[in-house]
């Protein structure tokens, strides 16, 4: 039994703060706050998808055409070609508790000002709020990635990205159930001014994120925020450090991305047009995609920190995405409710579950400590060049082919085409992840030392 004198020794301990909340199970609260950081921005990100119909309803308020509808997803990700790049360098350099405030500041102010072009019916309005909207968005996911993978390397990692990511897309589910029925009983205006209160409640979160990473630094003598000294100073000559894996990763982030996305950002206009349904059943459904990642991504997650096999569960998850593609683009078009959709939906959904959870987590494995900011950051700027132009292909073949399934039989095929390419990739990956010492294919402690191991091979090469 541990002497008064024991007790007091380690109450004194605790109460001079020498223990760090990274290795306590404070650690759990931390990632709470890190996954509601994000579900601001998830839910107003995706306002435009769950209103598509009154937007393009051409005789409403609107009457956007179709390559209009997916340009406010493209100016969101225009910006973020160039954007997450000096994100990523700035979270390296300054930290990400700074980065957090300064992005979340930006999405607010971006959807209040899209709020406002949605209740003056103001499609330039509109392209202007979500242009800052997209400021902020993807380099708060980058700075978010970063603090993530501060808390958790080398301790449960993919399953804390996976979880941040199945959280943080509730706020696309309650987006795509409740935008649609708010919209219905009032005006298109109150969803998206909704969507401001969400991203003021996720900016409080991030600046509790933000105090526990700052008392976490303090309690382990870490006396600057972003913990990079002089020597270590990033230039871009540190983008040639980058090996032929993470390029790899790179290209299958833009080819399945692309893909989902592309499905995503027109899922509820692509279940009324074909499967027969209504708008606010159609935005019911589409949560099916979302639940189903919020509750196998964690798990799969904790799968990949104990087993690995991250190449493998990357190329099951392309496979089913292809066939999910497929099913969209051959089922017939039906003029009452058919819930056949439910089973490319559950494919999609189980998709999204696996991939996210070992596709982020790949990236610290694939690059140097210092620059794990600025490597998700570079696939964070090529991943938004896709989805810039993405949008505007897609909108272009349903403004083109609109007497066939309301334009989405051959937008459908033009994704699936996208996934094919990718599952090809993934196979190329995992072939060079098997070359280059099974760093992704080894467990989470493993695939560490591993890591290690290889960058100073590499290291040594370049030397």
């Amino acid at each position: 039994m541990a002497s008064v004198h024991d007790q007091e020794s380690v109450k004194d301990l605790l109460l001079d703060k020498k223990v760090s909340f990274r290795y306590t199970g404070m650690r759990w609260l931390a990632l709470f706050f890190s996954c509601m950081l994000l579900m601001g921005s998830y839910f107003s990100y995706d306002n435009p998808q769950a209103l598509q119909g009154q937007l393009e309803d051409p005789n409403g308020r609107y009457k956007l055409t179709g390559v209009q509808f997916n340009l406010l997803y493209s100016v969101y990700s225009f910006p973020n070609i160039i954007l997450p790049l000096f994100g990523g360098i700035l979270v390296d350099k300054i930290g990400a508790r700074i980065a957090i405030l300064l992005f979340s500041c930006l999405l607010i102010l971006g959807q209040c000002v899209f709020a406002f072009g949605v209740s003056e019916a103001s499609f330039t309005w509109m392209i202007i709020g979500r242009v800052i909207f997209g400021l902020g968005g993807e380099s708060l996911s980058v700075a978010q990635s970063a603090i993530v993978a501060k808390w958790f390397r080398g301790r449960d990692l993919a399953f804390a990205l996976g979880f941040n990511i199945s959280v943080a897309r509730l706020g696309s589910s309650i987006n795509s159930v409740g935008s649609p029925a708010m919209a219905a009983k009032g005006d298109l205006w109150i969803p998206c001014f909704v969507g401001v209160g969400f991203c003021v409640v996720s900016t409080i979160c991030g600046l509790f994120l933000g105090w526990m990473d700052k008392e976490s630094d303090r309690r382990e003598g870490i006396t600057k925020s972003h913990d990079i000294d002089e020597t270590d100073e990033i230039h871009w000559g540190d983008i040639k450090k980058f090996r032929l894996l993470f390029w790899l990763l790179l290209a299958n982030c833009l080819l399945i991305y692309g893909s989902f996305f592309g499905f995503t950002n027109n899922g509820n206009d692509i279940l009324v047009k074909i499967f027969g349904l209504t708008a606010d059943r159609a935005g019911m459904l589409l949560t099916i995609i979302y639940i189903t990642s919020a509750v196998f991504t964690p798990i799969m997650g904790k799968i990949s920190d104990t087993f690995g096999k991250r190449t493998a569960t990357m190329l099951l998850a392309t496979a089913l995405l292809v066939c999910a593609h497929s099913i969209f683009a051959f089922s017939p078009v039906s003029t009452s409710a058919n819930y056949f959709a439910l089973v490319p939906l559950m494919l999609t959904g189980i998709f999204y579950a696996s991939y996210a959870a070992v596709f982020w987590p790949c990236v610290p494995l694939v690059v140097e400590p210092k620059i794990v900011g600025t490597g998700f950051g570079i696939i964070s700027a090529f991943q938004n060049g896709m989805l810039a132009v993405n949008p505007l292909i897609m909108g272009a073949i349903q403004d083109a082919t609109r007497p066939d399934k309301g334009g989405f039989f051959y937008s459908e095929i033009y994704l699936g085409l996208l996934a094919a390419v990718g599952f090809v990739n993934s196979l190329l990956i995992f072939i060079e992840d098997k070359r280059s010492g099974n760093v992704l294919w080894s467990p989470q402690q493993k695939a560490d030392a591993k890591a290690s191991k290889v960058r100073s091979v590499y290291s040594s090469f370049r030397n």
